[in-house]
């Protein structure tokens, strides 16, 4: 079963927490792919099937909750290119009106 890992401390980057929710999601789809065929490829008993089914529904949740956390750290990645952006900017504004005022 897939287990959710804990809530992303803020002492990494950005990026590294985008890919690790990004791979997590991908091992929630693998594993629930896995499950689905031994599923339908196999006849199990209702108790072990009801298992079977728990731990879909368990991957599913986690899964949702994975990808909710995935839209968060891509907005605020957003944010920080938005505001990278306009650092660059600035420091290019500054650049060009020092090179008018002062060169002669």
């Amino acid at each position: 079963m897939v287990e959710r890992s804990e809530v992303p401390s803020r002492n990494t980057s950005v990026m590294s927490q985008l890919e690790d929710t990004s791979r997590e999601i991908k091992e929630c789809y693998e594993r629930l792919d896995f499950i689905e065929s031994r599923i339908r490829r196999r006849y199990y008993p209702n108790d072990e099937k009801k298992v079977l089914e728990k731990e879909v529904k368990d991957i599913k949740t986690h899964l949702s909750q994975h990808e909710r956390d995935l839209r968060v750290l891509r907005g605020e990645n957003r944010v920080a290119m938005i505001l990278s952006v306009l650092l660059l900017a600035l420091g290019i504004m500054i650049y060009f009106l020092y090179g008018l005022l002062f060169s002669s």
